[in-house]
């Protein structure tokens, strides 16, 4: 990730810490991975091994811990992925679900790092950026590039 994105993560973090659940080893992200079968893209895998998931902005990242105000069913990016394939939220079997927005629908990467979501009310998927931290940056940090 960009030296800035970190930066305005860190500063945050700093100030709310509760609003992250911690750092996560290397080893328990390659278990997570190959858990739900996806590799995660290099920009996640960056922000779930510095701040293990966490409240950013407005909405929850899942990770593989969770921040204080982020519900007991969100702690781990795995069992809400695995949640929603479950349910069979359209495209889900091929993302890693990330986020969910204030009115519940999924956010996630798709496979080419991608991160989409599928919107209950139009029945369709969107995209919303090109990439984890592009997604980090434009919805949840109101960053501009």
């Amino acid at each position: 990730m960009r030296s800035d994105t970190i930066s305005v993560l860190n500063e945050i973090f700093s100030e709310f810490p509760f609003l992250m659940g911690g750092e996560v080893s290397n080893e328990e992200i390659l278990e997570a991975s190959g858990a739900i079968e996806f590799e995660f893209p290099s920009d996640y895998v960056e922000f779930v091994r510095r701040y293990g998931g966490a409240m950013v902005g407005p909405y929850p990242v899942f990770g593989l811990r969770a921040g204080e105000p982020m519900g007991v069913d969100d702690r781990s990016v795995v069992e809400v992925t695995r949640r929603c394939r479950q349910q069979g939220v359209p495209g889900s079997h091929n993302w890693l679900i990330i986020s969910r927005d204030h009115s519940g629908n999924p956010i996630g990467l798709g496979r080419d790092g991608s991160v989409l979501t599928w919107d209950h009310d139009f029945r369709q998927t969107m995209k919303l950026a090109d990439s984890f931290e592009q997604y980090l940056r434009k919805e949840c940090l109101k960053l501009s590039d």
